[in-house]
């Protein structure tokens, strides 16, 4: 685009990224519910660590997510987490910490995370 039109591209590649990954999202009930959760953690809580135990019970008081299987049991979402971690990352901004009393924690990237 540079050559043939003159204008700047480096734009390109962040824009594509953006929205593959709102495609993505958009179609993925778990990470949509990650998603969400992320906002309102980062948005609320003074506490930055958290474990898979707060989004599940974070997903049981939001209509929306109540039926999402992955989201209802923190096993399944520890997994799904730990599987999808770069996915997770860029779109939810949700990132591993390490263990505590052998649970695993997760934090917010706040670069990640959109605010509305």
């Amino acid at each position: 685009a540079k050559e043939v039109f003159g204008i700047n591209d480096d734009w390109i590649p962040a824009k594509l990224e953006g929205d593959v990954a709102a495609t993505v999202a958009s179609n993925d009930w778990a990470l949509e519910g990650l998603q969400e959760f992320a906002r309102a953690y980062y948005a609320k809580s003074k506490q930055n660590e958290f474990t898979a135990n707060a989004i599940t019970t974070w997903a049981e008081t939001h209509p929306e997510f109540t039926e999402c299987v992955m989201l209802k049991n923190s096993r399944k979402l520890g997994i799904y987490i730990k599987n999808a971690k770069h996915m997770v990352h860029q779109i939810a901004g949700i990132v591993e910490v390490g263990k505590k009393s052998n649970k695993m924690m997760y934090k917010i990237d706040p670069e990640k995370v959109k605010k509305d």
